[in-house]
């Protein structure tokens, strides 16, 4: 039974509005939502922080399938296997299916994860004792390796790309190194904005990017209709096996819910050419994985995307440890708000589904030049804050034409490096100390 005192109501729900806008907002994602919310997460406690980011990835998940099946349009990354079977769909009924499927299955696998978490969770505070330099160091290396393998640039660019960020997070003074790093004014001790950086070089890319995909695909749907009440359950043995595999492939370091979500959509084409069969098998594995991704942030402290790096630094902010910090009652309030949270996304994602249509009547253009308002809005307000206002508009004067001229790269390798680079090279520092 949940308990209702360890519900952050208000929490869940701005972060389940929040999942709601980046699932149907194809190609923002976690990190771009996130910076909406820039001022308010810099004063939100550990359990908040961690509610926000579950609920923005979960419900995303459960609703950027909508899109995918509808219209061939990916809301979220993960959902790409339903992007792709999308064209498979012949019927109403099999649409139906594949959404009313997509959002019990994935009800599915997220509660089994929840359940499994909760009766792990003694043993969570032992897995953080095999926290060591060299394993962090390690699965640093691993995981922007596989971000890099896996950017989608060619391996040079994405290396490059790499590069350049790093460079970018070690602008500023270097308490490490004990060095200012390419200083060249008193604001720069501080090292160059986050938010700035994420705004110019990975949410003005990811935008003007979908701004021209929009403009040259725009899909009639005008004599589109569906029934979303036809239910479709994949056998509970399969399910049960999509949420181990999402469980499993959702800890891969840069892949995550993406890996979660095409290894059982794969492992299930085997099986089966059924496209809702298949679009349902994915969404299971997607879901479990939305939360097992988590757990190596949780116990040693590493963020194995771009977005729990993001969510890493706001979470440092506000005093988070992976040494101090308790995992086991931490883990437990979060079962508990993260099963609130797939019952909401439960309720988006099944008979709320045909709202959608009307959605994507309106010129998604309008809505991105909207949304790019509202980010330098919360720039300029933290540039404010600050008491920086010139210095953040010069670096988006800078940095801003540099984003939109790369726009059809995958700018993730150039974002990661930037968040972990202090973390990267102070973890070197230790090991040499330790080991040379």
């Amino acid at each position: 039974m949940i308990d209702v005192s360890s519900i952050a109501l208000g929490t869940v729900l701005l972060g389940c509005a929040m999942g709601l806008f980046a699932g149907l907002m194809p190609g923002l994602g976690y990190s771009t939502t996130l910076l909406l919310a820039f001022p308010l997460l810099l004063d939100m406690s550990i359990l908040e922080l961690l509610i926000i980011y579950s609920s923005v990835v979960t419900i995303s998940i459960y609703v950027g399938s909508i899109p995918a099946t509808l219209y061939g349009i990916p809301g979220d990354t993960a959902s790409m296997p339903a992007v792709y079977e999308s064209r498979n769909l012949k019927s109403e009924k099999q649409v139906s299916n594949a959404i009313s499927g997509a959002a019990f299955g994935g009800f599915f696998g997220s509660v089994s994860v929840a359940i499994f978490c909760v009766l792990m969770v003694n043993y969570l505070d032992a897995i953080k004792y095999f926290y060591s330099t060299p394993l962090f160091l390690a699965l640093l290396t691993f995981a922007s390796f596989l971000i890099i393998w896996n950017a989608g640039n060619k391996i040079w660019v994405s290396v490059l790309l790499f590069i350049v960020g790093s460079i970018l997070g070690l602008v500023g003074y270097n308490k490490h190194l004990d060095m200012p790093i390419l200083v060249f004014s008193d604001q720069m001790y501080g090292g160059l904005p986050m938010g700035v950086v994420l705004v110019t070089l990975f949410a003005v890319p990811n935008i003007a990017f979908y701004f021209n995909y929009f403009k040259s695909n725009k899909k009639d749907t005008s004599n589109e209709s569906y029934s979303i009440w036809s239910i479709y359950f994949l056998n509970p043995i399969k399910s049960t096996f999509f949420s181990i595999v999402g469980f499993l492939a959702g800890m891969v370091p840069g892949l995550t819910t993406i890996m979660a979500s095409m290894i059982s959509y794969n492992i299930m084409s085997y099986f089966t050419k059924d496209p809702v069969k298949r679009i349902v098998a994915s969404e299971v594995g997607n879901n479990a994985g939305a939360f097992s991704c988590l757990l190596p942030l949780l116990i040693f402290g590493v963020p194995i995307t771009a977005s729990e790096a993001l969510l890493l630094f706001f979470l440092e902010q506000n005093g988070f440890s992976n040494s101090a910090v308790q995992i086991g009652p931490l883990m437990k309030d979060l079962v508990n708000n993260f099963l609130l949270i797939n019952l909401i996304g439960l309720v988006l994602a099944w008979p709320l589904s045909n709202l959608v249509k009307y959605f994507y009547k309106i010129d998604l253009r309008y809505v991105f030049g909207v949304v790019l308002v509202v980010i330098f809005m919360t720039v300029m307000y933290s540039a404010w804050d600050n008491y920086s206002v010139w210095y953040y508009l010069i670096l988006i004067v800078i940095l801003t034409p540099i984003g939109v001229a790369l726009r059809n790269l995958q700018m993730l390798p150039l974002i990661f490096a930037y968040l972990i680079s202090n973390k990267y090279l102070a973890s070197v520092i230790i090991f040499k100390q330790l080991y040379f």
